[in-house]
Order: C-alpha cells, then structure tokens, then sequence
C-alpha cells in the first residue's frame, strides 16, 4: 500500500538530484515497481507521439527520472538483484560483440551471434547491423561467414536516417573486395537508392573512387548503350529497375561532380530525357557541367610545352565510331593511310605508357571530349524537345549564364551554335552573358563579341536594370580569383587597366560619362574599387627597385674596382697588362665593361621607378616597362659579373690542370641559374602582359606559331589516317 501510495508523486527536486546515477535508477524503480522502459523506447524510436504521451500520462515518473533500456524478460517481481540486472543489461548491449567486431576476431563473432541469433539481422546500434558494423571496420572474413548466415532479402533493408544499404556502407568505406561479395549475394542492391535517391553507384562516383565506379557499372550499365538494338530491347526491363527518373539523375549529376565523364556520357547516351530532368536537388545536367570548368579545355591550366602535347594527343575514337567509319571504308581499298593509322596509334600508346607527363595530358584531353560530347548531346536534345521555351529557361539559359561566369567558352559557344537566340537572354537583373564574363574578367568569353559583327554594338552597348553598361562592369574589382592570377599587386593593376581600356574601345566615347541608378560613372566606380590596389601596386614597386637598386649599385662598385685589377698585373716599362695578347684577358674585360654599364643602367633605372609619380595611367605601360628594363640590366649584370669572374680564373690557373677550371667555371653558374629560377618567370610575365598582342583574342591576320604549326601537323596526319573521325570522345 505504501508503494501505490507514492506511485505517481514526484520527489523533491533537493533528493533526486542528490544521489548517484546507479541510485536514481533503483529509487525510480522503488517508486515504479516494476515498470519497464521498453514500451516507451519503442515509442521514441518509431516517433510516435500518442502512443508517448499515454504512456508519460499513466506514468508520469519516467518524465523526470534517468530510464534504461531493460530486456523485457529480465523484469521480475519481487525485490532485484543489482548485480544480476547489470550482468543482463550488459549482455543486451552486445558489448561483445562489438569488441570482436572492431577487433576482426571471427570465432568471437560467430560465438556471440550462435548464441544470440538475433542478432544477426537486428540493428544493435542505431541504424547500424552487424553486417553493417563488420563491413565499416572492413573484416572480410565475417563478412563472408554473415553473407553465409543471412538470407539475401535481409540486405535490402535499408536502415538509419540515411536510408542505407549493405552496398552504401561498402562503398562509403571503399572497399571493393566486400562490395564484390555484396553484388554476388543480391543482385538488387545496386539499385537501391537511399533517402537522397542516390544508388551506390551515384556514390563511388561522387566520392571519385574510380575502381569501384566501374565495377558497379560494368555489372548491368556497361554494354547498354553499344548498340540502338540493345537499347531497344533492354529499354521494358531498365524502366522496371528505376521507375523514378530522379534516380538516373542523380546518378548522372553525381558521375559529373566526381568527373567520371564517361560513366555520364554512357547514361546520358542511353536516356536522352535525362537532359531536362532535374535530380533530387533540383539541379539539371547542364547545371552541373556548367559548374566543371576543369571539364573543358579553356578551364585547364597548360604550361606552353604541355599546351602543344595537347595539341598533338591522339585520342582514340569510341568503339560504336570505329564500327561505323569501319564500315564506310569497307570498300575502299587499303593504301598508305592504314598503315599511317596504325603507326600513329602505336606511337601514342607507346608515348603514353613510357612517358609520365603524356599520360595526364591524354587523360585531361580525354576528359574534356568526353565533357564536350555530354555538352553537345544534352544541348540538342533540349532544342529539339516541344515545351521549348520552359526547357530554355529551366535547362539551357540558367546553366549558360553559370558557365560564362565560370569561363566556359566552350559551353557558350554550343549553346549559341545550337540556339543563337540565346546570346541575347538576360537573366532577372537584365544582364546578358558578356556583363557577366566582364565583370569575372574572363577574356575568352568576351572576345566571342569581336565575331559577331554589327551585333556586337547591340549586345555591349546594353544597360541591366539598375544602368550599369559593360564599362561600369569593367570599372568594378576583379574577383581574388582572377586576380590570383597574376602575381604582384602592380601586375593585377595593369591587368584591370587593360580590362578597362579594351571594354571603353568597343563602346562609344560617351557611355564614360553615363551614370548608373546611383549617379556614378564608370571611371568613378573604378577609381574608388581600385583605390587600394592602386596603393599596394605602388608598395609593391618601391619594394622590388629597393632590393634591386642595392644589388644593383653592389654590383657596379665591385665592377668599377675590378676594372684597374687585372690578373697578372701590369708591365713595368710598357704599363700594359702582361696577359694583353691572352683571349681570356679580352673576356675579362669586355664582361667586365658590359657588367658595369648594364648595372648602372639597372639603378638608374629603378631610381627612376621610385621617385615616379604613381599615377594610374602609370601602371598600364610606363611603370612595367621600367620593371623590364631594370631586372634585364640586373640579369645581364650579374651574368657579365660571374664572365668576368670565370675570365680570370682562367688566366691565373693557366699553369695548373684544366679541370680545376672547369669545375670552379660550373660553380659559377649556379648564382646566374638561381636569378634566373627566381626572377626570370616574372619577367617573362612581365614582357607578355605588357608588349604582347593582348589579352583578348582579337581578329588578326593568320600567323604561323610553332604551337599552330604542331596542331595543323597532327590535325593533317590525322585526318590522312581516318578520313572522317571525331576524336573527341573515348
């Protein structure tokens, strides 16, 4: 009677905070009886509301007091025995069987799970099996004896909050070997998707595991899309498999965002619709390719050496190609372009094995084919779609806009080639994709303009909403990452100034006065946005003819003194140098002379840099070339001074051994080779960015460089081997 008596009063706040843990546990069960946990855990765990709620109102203790989770057999009447009751939690936790798992111990494991069999299949962590907690830790052997035990249906369950299955688990843990295992037990688990509608295959290719992409794929993709027959009969049994489109989607956006390219480009191939389907997200095809710009031969970044390799990369046409030019050249009969074929691709396979850096080029260059071709496909199939203008907007001119911010000249191009209109949308500030590729400086993109004839005045000379012309977008600061290009704050200054200047060549003279919305003119805006480069471009300047303008005056002291020190001495009656009829003597003193000049040309030079007067105009063209002036003269100082150097090295140790010489002449290089590690690429930047054609690609008369010469040799051997090949996809 007492115990029912105080079965439903709460304690005072002072004692039940007052006594341990394992104590609140047994007063809570005084003050219970013998009530359990398990009814409301079960409650908890699915979330359902009502059937909590009645059980805090009967029981309105366990709203306060510490519950644990007690197997429901374990409950018994009469008083309890804490040492039995810890024993049993402790066996229902599966603490065991856990440290046998992480520890990979076998027996352990099939000992604890024979004598508890349940536990084979139930979740014994939230979310999380036993065959999900083995394949974590990666234990291939209990992963094999639990695939033995279990029956395959059980690995379709999908678990947790994110819904996932056996295969996810695997591939999050990247291991292949158990994968493997997996896809033989139960053939359905690859196209199971979890809460985000993601396959395991969407996975491996989102998290670029490329091994274990093309397994998965190459077990019911691979082949689909070989032939327009096997389309056709595999087309009722692949809709049975993925009833939502979403899925495939998913499934191609996730292969582009982990740049498995072909693995999209057979997809995309094989369900055309795809192109205006959008994913889980809401993101379209276009929309994720618009967000690769490594994917597209304007986004990489070659060096001049790896641009004509690129240039000259063989890329094997796709098999489905070879048939089709194989039978278009069935009657022609065999002559020298077979065996030029031939010898070309035995080459590139040769150069691609044996050569490291050909290697990456191919790849890249493969890449971007595959990309192009994904490009190409999903942009026809949107043109040709019914609902034309909803597609347009939702699938081609939202991705377009994003890819001229991006720098993707490629992708503008297709687009405009296949939609021309497109070059006129505007999104919903009314700004075209020129105001766009001007204002994140991307040059490539703004010189399609120079092609477009008299259409070129209406595009650039269009104001958004707020009327801001192209000249105010020029006027704004470059995003850091197109600043981070070019290395120094006086080079970032020149390259804005050139941005500047070239947008105010193709407009008329008198959109520099025009005012935007908040009565600003362009040159307004761009003083006051490039106020503090302009300042750290100066800094940068005094800091470069400071160091340099010492070394500099370093050099013409110690030249100027050589200049009456010359080895060997002077005659005594004639006052001429002894060695005067050495050649090495005349070295000596022609580099000696040349070093003097170019390195009191050098300071002078970069005196001149710092009492210049810092205007804007400056940075354009007058301060960099001073800059080239003065490192040339430094360069060609120091390399006089160490001629100089080796020059009389020579005359003194004429009598000793030639290779004494020779080694103490190659030491001397090594101060010419570091200057020229350190300043010469600077200076070659330098030079390009100021006396180069410029940065855009205006129309210009045909020239011959040894980069177009390279590509027009390859492009002739190419097509004298196949007549009608495209070598852009795999």
């Amino acid at each position: 009677m007492e115990k029912k008596q105080k079965h439903g009063q709460r304690e005072p706040d002072d004692a039940t905070h007052s006594c341990p843990p394992s104590r609140k546990f047994e007063a809570a069960g005084e003050e219970i009886g013998d009530l359990t946990y398990v009814g409301c855990f079960r409650d908890l765990r699915d979330g359902d509301l009502e059937a909590t709620k009645s059980f805090l109102y009967n029981h309105p203790e366990a709203k306060f007091a510490e519950i644990y989770y007690v197997k429901q057999e374990h409950v018994q009447d009469g008083p309890r025995d804490e040492a039995s009751e810890t024993e049993n939690i402790e066996d229902f936790t599966f603490r065991d069987l856990f440290v046998a798992l992480r520890d990979g111990e076998l027996e352990a494991t099939k000992t604890f799970l024979n004598d508890h069999p349940d536990a084979k299949s139930v979740e014994i962590s939230p979310g999380k099996t036993t065959l999900n907690l083995a394949i974590q830790y990666g234990h291939v052997r209990i992963v094999e004896w639990l695939l033995e035990e279990l029956p395959s249906d059980v690995l379709e369950k999908r678990l947790g909050l994110q819904k996932i299955t056996p295969l996810h688990v695997a591939v999050m843990a990247k291991n292949k070997t158990i994968a493997e295992l997996l896809v033989k037990k139960n053939l359905k688990l690859l196209h199971i998707p979890n809460c985000l509608y993601r396959v395991p295959l969407g996975m491996a290719c989102l998290s670029r595991q490329e091994e274990m992409a093309r397994y998965l794929y190459s077990i019911h993709y691979s082949g689909w899309t070989t032939s327009i027959d096997r389309v056709r009969e595999t087309n009722e049994t692949l809709d049975k498999q993925f009833d939502d489109q979403v899925e495939l989607t998913m499934l191609l956006n996730d292969s582009i965002t982990g740049e498995l390219y072909d693995i999209a480009l057979d997809t995309l191939k094989f369900w055309k619709d795809l192109a205006f389907t959008c994913d889980i997200r809401g993101v379209y095809v276009l929309n994720a390719l618009a967000g690769k710009p490594s994917a597209f031969h304007s986004g990489s970044k070659l060096v001049f050496w790896q641009r004509w390799i690129y240039a000259c990369t063989y890329i094997e046409p796709d098999k489905e190609k070879q048939d089709q030019e194989k039978r278009l050249n069935e009657s022609r009969r065999k002559g020298p372009h077979e065996a030029l074929n031939c010898t070309w691709t035995m080459l590139w396979k040769l150069l691609k094995r044996t050569v490291p850096g050909i290697k990456d080029i191919y790849d890249e260059k493969l890449k971007h084919g595959q990309a192009l071709e994904i490009l190409r496909i999903a942009t026809q199939t949107i043109v040709e779609t019914d609902d034309l203008e909803f597609q347009l907007k939702l699938c081609l001119l939202e991705p377009l806009f994003k890819a001229s911010q991006n720098g993707i000249v490629e992708f503008v191009t297709e687009i405009a080639k296949r939609y021309p209109l497109a070059i006129f949308a505007t999104d919903k500030d009314k700004k075209n994709i020129f105001h766009a590729a001007t204002s994140q400086r991307h040059e490539k993109i703004f010189s399609l303009l120079y092609n477009m004839g008299t259409i070129k005045n209406m595009i650039a000379e269009s104001t958004d909403k707020n009327g801001n012309n192209m000249l105010h977008f020029a006027a704004e600061l470059a995003p850091p990452s197109q600043l981070g290009r070019v290395s120094g704050a006086a080079l970032q200054m020149q390259r804005e100034l050139q941005w500047f200047k070239e947008v105010q060549d193709i407009l008329p003279p008198y959109y520099m006065e025009e005012a935007n919305q908040n009565g600003l003119t362009p040159q307004e805006i761009f003083d006051g946005k490039h106020k503090k480069l302009m300042e750290d471009g100066q800094k940068w300047m005094k800091e470069v003819a400071t160091s340099c303008t010492v070394v500099a005056a370093l050099t013409v002291t110690i030249m100027f003194a050589v200049a009456f020190s010359v080895p060997g001495g002077y005659n005594e009656v004639t006052g001429l140098p002894k060695f005067l009829h050495k050649k090495a003597l005349m070295a000596f003193i022609i580099s000696d002379a040349f070093s003097l000049f170019s390195s009191a040309t050098s300071v002078l030079v970069f005196l001149g840099m710092l009492t210049s007067r810092y205007k804007e105009g400056d940075f354009l063209t007058s301060l960099p070339q001073k800059l080239i002036i003065g490192l040339s003269s430094l360069f060609f100082s120091i390399a006089a001074m160490m001629i100089t150097f080796c020059s009389a090295l020579v005359i003194t140790l004429q009598e000793q051994l030639a290779w004494n010489s020779i080694s103490i002449i190659c030491g001397s290089s090594i101060p010419i080779s570091v200057f020229a590690f350190m300043q010469f690429p600077l200076l070659v930047k330098i030079t390009m960015l100021t006396f180069w054609p410029g940065i855009f690609d205006k129309p210009k008369k045909p020239c011959v460089t040894l980069s177009n010469l390279a590509a027009c040799l390859c492009h002739l051997a190419q097509q004298m081997s196949m007549p009608s090949s495209s070598t852009k996809v795999r």
